[in-house]
């Protein structure tokens, strides 16, 4: 179980629209899987109304290696 930890000195890493916050977000999480845990994602669960999937399939988060699959959240509210 981690530990959370109280930052108090936050650095400001996003510069664009709030909506775009979580397609960004996701993008970055595939680019360092690999570098920090070795780690290819090849599937995506969304909730169906984020644009985060097709921001990491236009981007080719692994070049044409591995093409990631998108799922979907039917039981999202």
């Amino acid at each position: 179980m981690q530990k959370q930890v109280d930052c108090k000195d936050c650095q400001k890493n996003y510069e664009e629209y709030s909506g775009g916050m979580e397609s960004e977000c996701a993008i970055r999480m595939f680019q360092r899987s690999v570098s920090t845990r070795n780690v290819r994602y090849a599937k995506y669960l969304g909730d169906g109304d984020s644009k985060g999937f097709l921001k990491i399939s236009e981007s080719k988060v692994y070049d044409e290696e591995l093409v990631v699959e998108k799922l979907a959240c039917i039981g999202h509210v």
